[in-house]
Parts: C-alpha cells; structure tokens; sequence
C-alpha cells in the first residue's frame, strides 16, 4: 500500500511540476508583452521628444560662444575648468529632471 501512495505522490508531484511550468510561462509571458508595450511606448515618446525643435540660440552651442573670445581669456578659461564646470551643472541639471520625471514630480 505504500508503494501505491509513494507512486501517487510522486505522479501528484510530477503534475503539480507541470502546471507550475506552464503558469510560469503564461507569467513570463505577460511580463513580456507588458515590456514590449512598455518599450514601445517610450519610443513613441522619445520620437514626440526629438520632433521638438530648439530655439536659434541653442543651436550654435557653447563653441559659438567661446570661439570670439580672445586667446588669452580663452586661456584662463581651459586653465579654471570652466568647461568642465559646466558640464557638471549640465550633468546635475538632467539629471535633477530625470528624477523629477521619472518619480512622477514627487521630489
């Protein structure tokens, strides 16, 4: 009688197995039809995002600016960090709004 109930929870054991299986892989598969979506959506937006023009005196940039300095002004500023102080802000700045966006306007 005990082999009968050994062999009845292991064909239990061996059902349950596949039925775990296979709602793992329905799961799985949510998961990835809600990434897809997901994925999908954002590259929506990032094409809405690159669609935006920038205003004229954004698109020159900095160089434009730095370019009618005189040399020796331009000197002292490579020798301050100038430009790598303002990449820093520029780096703090975005990154502050990515926060922002991505904790909804929370913080």
């Amino acid at each position: 009688m005990s082999g009968l109930f050994a062999w009845l929870e292991s064909a239990v054991s061996w059902f349950v197995g596949i039925v775990w299986q296979a709602l793992h892989w329905v799961l799985q598969g949510f998961m990835d039809v809600a990434i897809w979506v997901f994925g999908g959506i954002l590259s929506a937006f990032a094409i809405l995002i690159n669609g935006i023009s920038l205003p004229s005196f954004l698109q020159g940039g900095l160089g434009g600016l730095f370019t009618g300095l005189d040399p020796g002004v331009l000197f002292f500023i490579g020798a301050f960090g100038i430009p790598q102080g303002l990449a820093l802000i520029g780096a703090g700045f975005s990154f502050r709004l990515i926060r922002k966006l991505v904790t909804l306007f929370q913080w």
